[in-house]
């Protein structure tokens, strides 16, 4: 992912967190104090990773954002002197000696208020049936190890709620769905498969149909995070569940809860190439997706808790501003040219319905519209009190001014009679600039 250098292609899930950050100057402030040594004493730091990804196929307005004069984008990695004690559910491993293990620990920072905090695991020889039991219980967030197994080891939840912690960073989990059931990791998952690595079903023969639909199933299977086999085929649900097959050895399954990738080659001839643009270019471009949904849905959440009255709409125009920055910095349609990247990132923008919640947006825009429009109207009648007060203090100073010519003349005459050259001056303006044209 970063300037570390890649030996090789290495079965892997990267499960992510969305946070959001509800203080931006207690989060800042946490991370310049974890993110420096104190001598032997620090045991733990985050360490920010300047060179973001190496990104080889965005185009340039996306991949510019892991410029470190870009401020779009931060990436940290976590660097303590021993890693979190993390329950990896090794009872659910039929072979105990391949087990998952866990790989880098990242915090990517964007410069709106949603981030996300990312658990690396590495799959070692596991078997795929061991990969897909592993992802559907770690992803939980709320993980619990059975009674029998007695161990410190902590849940998905409550390690990353220790390495940052809401009181001392000001951030929060934030989920499009925060209940119990769904507070589940979004998970990015890729498998090089060897040879008889994936098994079929003994009823059936092993045509390339059949090897097909079964890696179709598997690559949905992964990319849910489910335990027992879905139908993924392109006859499921178009919008929800997506698997790509755009050539002869690879396959994207694409839902709400993950991507997964799959190879149908030995892990050994899969070159480092191709692992450097699925570390680089698809992870990347999958934070970007991610970013953009938890945005939306976060924007939205806010003005749906917006009272009726002035007051409180007025936290419509507090709002807007973010909801125009994510529209135009952090949003993108197309991000490559290269054909299979855009695919993924096209079909991968459809499965999230990221324009569906960016039409939602589009009340935040109405409202502020509406607002602005009410906050016209009333500087537009103080404009006007303030012309009938100009107007009555120049009839009184032509009324003065006449009756230096003309003493004889009552002066509340003449000051009616100013009154009526001014009245007639306004209608004149009136029927001239502001009268609605005749069709």
């Amino acid at each position: 992912m970063d300037g570390k250098a890649l030996s090789g292609f290495q079965n892997s899930s990267y499960f992510i967190l969305p946070l959001k950050i509800n203080d931006h100057d207690k989060f800042a402030a946490y991370l310049r104090n974890h993110s420096t040594c104190d001598g032997d004493k620090v045991t733990w730091k985050w360490k920010e990773e300047p060179s973001g990804f190496k990104t080889q196929y965005l185009m340039y307005y996306a991949s510019k954002m892991n410029e470190p004069a870009d401020n779009r984008f931060r990436c940290f990695i976590y660097e303590g002197k021993t890693k979190p004690n993390l329950y990896m559910f090794d009872d659910k491993i039929s072979n105990p000696d391949k087990r998952p293990e866990l790989g880098d620990i990242s915090l990517y920072v964007f410069g709106q208020e949603i981030i996300f905090l990312e658990f690396q695991v590495l799959y070692k020889e596991m078997e795929i049936k061991d990969i897909a039991n592993f992802v559907n219980t770690f992803r939980s967030l709320r993980n619990g190890k059975p009674e029998s197994v007695v161990s410190e080891a902590r849940s998905l939840k409550d390690t990353a709620e220790g390495l940052l912690p809401a009181g001392e960073s000001g951030t929060i989990l934030c989920f499009s769905n925060p209940s119990e059931i769904k507070m589940q990791a979004n998970i990015f998952t890729m498998l090089g498969v060897p040879k008889g690595m994936l098994t079929l079903p003994k009823d059936v023969t092993a045509t390339p149909e059949q090897i097909d639909l079964a890696y179709r199933k598997q690559c949905g299977r992964i990319a849910h995070g489910y335990n027992t086999t879905s139908t993924n085929d392109d006859d499921a649900v178009s919008d929800y569940d997506r698997c790509l097959h755009l050539n002869n050895s690879e396959y994207w399954g694409i839902c709400p809860d993950g991507i997964a990738y799959i190879r149908k080659y030995n892990k050994e001839s899969i070159s480092t190439k191709v692992y450097s643009y699925l570390c680089n270019d698809y992870h990347f471009l999958y934070l970007l997706l991610l970013h953009q949904r938890f945005s939306a849905v976060s924007f939205i959440e806010e003005i749906s808790r917006i009272g009726k009255t002035d007051k409180e709409r007025e936290k419509i125009t507090e709002i807007y501003p973010n909801v125009v920055d994510l529209r135009t910095s952090y949003s993108f349609r197309v991000i490559s040219d290269e054909f299979f990247v855009q695919t993924v990132y096209s079909t991968a923008y459809q499965v999230l319905e990221i324009d569906a919640l960016f039409h939602d947006l589009e009340d935040a825009n109405g409202q502020f519209n509406e607002l602005s429009k009410e906050r016209e109207k009333r500087v537009e009648g103080f404009v006007r009190a303030l012309s009938l007060l100009a107007a009555f203090s120049a009839v009184t100073d032509l009324a003065a001014y006449l009756c230096d010519f003309t003493s004889e003349m009552p002066f509340l005459v003449l000051k009616l009679l100013s009154l009526g050259v001014v009245l007639l001056i306004l209608v004149g303006a009136y029927i001239k600039y502001y009268r609605p044209k005749q069709r």
